[in-house]
């Protein structure tokens, strides 16, 4: 084979396929050396044309993917705003419907708080719809809002009041940052009544319209939208509850009853009967020619002079009822149960019964004499007093209010203890030692040694105090007392006494040396076999 074929088998077996165009134009009369350089160029061309063509590509497919991620972003913040401006129509409906009650601070039924109703409350008046979504981050943004009814200049004629919906977090979709873009979207949907707190100035909410501070402090980001109700609205119709004079001008025809809840400020002529169903107020004089007939109260402004006995078959209500009748206590008298004023005088009150005026009530002064002795009186205060040796006494001067060693003033006076449940008498003694008088307890008092037990004991032996009774203000003292049982000293001395331990006493029982004290009996004593013994009573002092 020569080097022409060998060169045209390599290049048979190692060239590769290339588009049926390309070969085409490769196979014409060009040696074959050319026509192998033709097909390198054609092949390194339609490369280059489709990397192009696949950047391109590329690079329009990732714009078209973020154009559709931004204008996703963009629905769903309209979508919040949609949802703020139908929360914003159904608060400005609420103020309607409630501006009385908003103005003045009572409170709205079914609602907590009457300047911050929820979505929920809402709802259920009626002003959204059942469907409506509601609950923690129900805005597309993942968001949750906020309403607010704040008034001006209420009450009166100026009042107004203005209703904000505002997101309680700045929009982030999940994100860290805040999304400002977004956030001018959700305000763009409130058609001029909606602002934000910008960046620059985040303590403020700002808009077209509205120019409110931030109800979450200095946050920015927040959108909020806005209804302004005022009684502008009002003043061109009267309205249910409506206090306004409506001064109008021509007749006034009703079809129905018309109720009067006050007095008709003219002379009014009624030409048929008429039927009064709740309270009748009369202030000047009224002359009725037959009887009067009513179904429920009569009331009359003025005083109402009855000559003649007022009967009434049910109770009797005011706010004074003054007896004019004097009586002396004990004549006879007919109609039981009357009451009427004591001649004895100082507004005392008798009764009719048993058919006798017997004393109601005798109201009297501490210190002023009386004339019955064990005689009871009120005196003006309410407290009572005790008729004792011919004087009004005050019944807390023989009950004073005692505590146990708390200073009292007149010494030999029985008092009592005022803790519920221990009614313990006390009396007022002025201690010999200090000349201070004090309250004691008579259980204390009645003698200052209390015996509490008796014991035999033997040297060394250890004795465990009593715990003796006290009361508030009382310090007893445990106290010892020894006395010889059977003893023998070797050198005629005998000392008995105890060392107060805290708790406990120890004995010591001994003679004139310091040695313990021995029984003049071997067969008995104390321990050792031997040992002298003595008696300890034991008593509680209450000094």
């Amino acid at each position: 084979m020569n080097q022409t074929a060998k060169r045209q088998h390599r290049l048979r077996v190692a060239a590769p396929t290339v588009p049926t165009t390309a070969t085409t134009v490769v196979r014409s009369s060009t040696p074959a050396p050319h026509r192998q350089r033709a097909r390198r160029l054609v092949r390194g061309f339609t490369l280059i044309e489709l990397i192009i063509a696949l950047s391109i590509s590329a690079l329009l497919a990732i714009f078209a993917q973020s154009e559709l991620a931004r204008q996703s972003e963009n629905n769903l913040a309209m979508g919040s705003g949609t949802y703020i401006q139908q929360v914003t129509g159904a608060s400005e409906q609420y103020v309607l419907q409630y501006f009385n009650n908003l103005s003045t601070g009572a409170p709205v039924a079914g609602v907590a708080s009457e300047y911050a109703p929820t979505i929920a409350e809402l709802k259920t008046a009626g002003f959204l719809y059942p469907g409506f979504p509601a609950g923690a981050n129900a805005l597309p943004t993942r968001q949750s809002i906020q309403i607010n009814v704040n008034k001006l200049n209420c009450p009166g004629p100026a009042c107004t009041f203005l209703a904000t919906v505002c997101t309680t977090t700045p929009v982030t979709l999940g994100g860290t940052y805040t999304r400002f873009d977004l956030a001018q979207t959700i305000v763009d949907q409130q058609q001029g009544s909606g602002g934000q707190s910008l960046q620059t100035n985040p303590s403020v909410i700002l808009g077209p319209v509205l120019n409110t501070p931030n109800p979450f402090g200095s946050v920015a980001g927040i959108t909020c939208g806005s209804s302004n109700v005022s009684t502008a609205l009002w003043q061109q119709f009267v309205r249910i509850g409506d206090t306004r004079d409506p001064n109008l001008q021509g007749n006034l025809t009703v079809a129905g009853n018309i109720n009067f809840n006050t007095t008709p400020g003219a002379s009014t002529t009624i030409n048929g009967p008429t039927t009064v169903q709740n309270n009748l107020a009369v202030a000047g004089t009224s002359n009725l020619q037959g009887n009067v007939t009513a179904g429920s109260n009569l009331a009359v402004a003025g005083s109402a002079v009855v000559t003649g006995s007022v009967a009434a078959g049910g109770t009797v209500n005011g706010s004074q009822i003054q007896a004019t009748g004097v009586f002396m206590p004990g004549t006879a008298c007919v109609n039981s149960g009357a009451i009427g004023q004591s001649i004895t005088g100082n507004g005392s009150l008798v009764l009719c019964a048993a058919g006798a005026w017997t004393p109601l009530s005798t109201i009297a002064a501490a210190g002023a004499a009386c004339p019955v002795e064990g005689q009871g009186a009120v005196a003006a205060n309410g407290s009572q007093l005790y008729c004792t040796n011919g004087t009004w006494t005050p019944l807390s001067d023989f009950l004073p209010v005692a505590s146990n060693g708390a200073p009292c003033l007149n010494p030999g006076q029985v008092g009592y203890e005022g803790v519920p449940g221990l009614r313990t008498a006390d009396l007022c003694r002025k201690n010999p030692a200090d000349g201070v008088a004090s309250w004691y307890r008579f259980q204390d008092i009645t003698t200052n040694l209390v015996f509490v037990t008796s014991l035999d004991v033997y040297d060394g032996e250890t004795v465990t105090k009593p715990v003796c009774d006290a009361g508030a203000g009382s310090a007893p003292i445990a106290i010892p007392q020894l006395f010889a049982m059977t003893e023998s000293s070797r050198d005629a001395g005998f000392s008995r006494f105890v060392t107060d331990m805290g708790t406990s006493w120890q004995v010591h029982l001994l003679d004139g040396s310091g040695q313990p004290l021995t029984s003049a009996n071997l067969f008995f004593g104390g321990t050792p076999p031997g040992s002298a013994v003595a008696v300890m009573h034991i008593y509680c002092y209450y000094p």
